[in-house]
This record gives C-alpha cells, sequence and structure tokens, in this order.
C-alpha cells in the first residue's frame, strides 16, 4: 500500500534498469508510462502522484458510473444511491497508477458493453492487460463468449463477423509496441504474463485458496 512505489520506479526506469527484469515490479507497464507522462508535465512530486492516482481511478470511474446511470435512467432514489457509495465504488487513492487505470478502464468497458457497443468494451480490456494483467483477462474472455454467442443467434458466418475484434488488436498491438520500445521485450513479456507476480502473490498466501 505504499503510494510511492511508483516515484521510486521511476527513478529505476529513467536510471536504465527494466521493470520486472532488474527490479520487482508485479504490475503492467502502462502504469509505468502514464507515471512518466504525468510527472514529465507536472513534475516528481508526491502532490502531483496522489493528483494522478486521483485521476486515474477516482475520475475515471466517477466517469463510468455516470455514463452507467444516464444509459439505465436511475430515479433519485437509486442516484442516491450510487452517489452515497461511490467512495467505496472509485478508490480515489488507488495503491498505483497500475491499479487506477485498469478500474478506470474496465468500468467505462462496463458502461459501453452496456451501450451495446462491445467492440469497444472488449479494445478497453485488452487495454487493462497493460495496465494490470487480472481482471482484464476474465472479463476479455467473457466478452469474447457473448460475441461469439451474438453470431450463433444471428446464425452464418462471415469475414466481416470478425470487424469486431479489429479495435481489440490495434490497441493490444499498439500498446505493445510502444511498451516494449519503451521498456524492452523482456519486462513486457514479465509483465503481461505475470509470472513473477503470481509468485509473490503466493508466497504472501494471497488468492482465493490460500
Amino acid at each position: 500500500q505504499d503510494q510511492g512505489t511508483h516515484l521510486v520506479a521511476q527513478y529505476l526506469t529513467n536510471s536504465g534498469l527494466r521493470p520486472a527484469v532488474d527490479f520487482g515490479y508485479n504490475w503492467g507497464l502502462l502504469g509505468l508510462l502514464f507515471g512518466r507522462l504525468w510527472f514529465a508535465a507536472f513534475g516528481a512530486t508526491p502532490a502531483a502522484c496522489e493528483a494522478g492516482l486521483f485521476v486515474t481511478a477516482g475520475l475515471g470511474v466517477a466517469w463510468a458510473l455516470a455514463r452507467i446511470s444516464a444509459r439505465l435512467k436511475l430515479d433519485a432514489p437509486m442516484m442516491a444511491i450510487v452517489f452515497l457509495t461511490l467512495p467505496f465504488a472509485a478508490r480515489f487513492m488507488p495503491p498505483s497508477f497500475a491499479h487506477g487505470l485498469e478500474a478506470a478502464l474496465i468500468a467505462n468497458a462496463l458502461a459501453y458493453q452496456l451501450e451495446g457497443r462491445k467492440s469497444v468494451a472488449l479494445a478497453l480490456a485488452t487495454a487493462a492487460l497493460f495496465a494490470r494483467p487480472a481482471i482484464g483477462f476474465f472479463y476479455g474472455a467473457w466478452l469474447l463468449v457473448l460475441m461469439a454467442r451474438d453470431l450463433y443467434r444471428r446464425g452464418g458466418f462471415s469475414i466481416d463477423d470478425l470487424k469486431p475484434l479489429v479495435p481489440a488488436i490495434t490497441t493490444g498491438l499498439g500498446l505493445a509496441l510502444m511498451l516494449a520500445v519503451t521498456y524492452g521485450p523482456q519486462s513486457l513479456m514479465h509483465t503481461l504474463i505475470p509470472t513473477h507476480g503470481l509468485a509473490n502473490y503466493r508466497a504472501s498466501h494471497y488468492g482465493f485458496f490460500n
């Protein structure tokens, strides 16, 4: 729960060290890239760090909940419940940029799914893998199941039916290339398939079975 870890991580990467290769790092590289751009714009200070955490998780998730509430046309009592539970639904001070970005991406993906735009939701779930490779895997797989079910119900299959996958494929390839160039392919591989994170979680007795 040390919110200063991203300040340290930025120092280490600026020194030429590779995350998840030269120093321990359990999450995705997208949080590091966001931190690099954020600190370049606002300075590498504790205040800037906390502001960045607030923007990624707090405002990102709050915006998604506002979209979902508007789509569902909630009445006043239900809107009051959404407002009162907002501090619990949106972690305004998450442990890291990675956690905040993942929460914002997944929450907005749910909003797009509710609007019937599963292809955009899948693209955001794909992006979430580069922030924190956890929920995005399961949510993305579920979206693929739903999309396959829609195809089955329509009957028949054509090459045009693959078009909804293009945004997710483009997002995944674009982020993979950008992060590999920035931090190295080894860091990308170790963070996108988080074997080190899994080992650390097992050692800390985290998970359903521990």
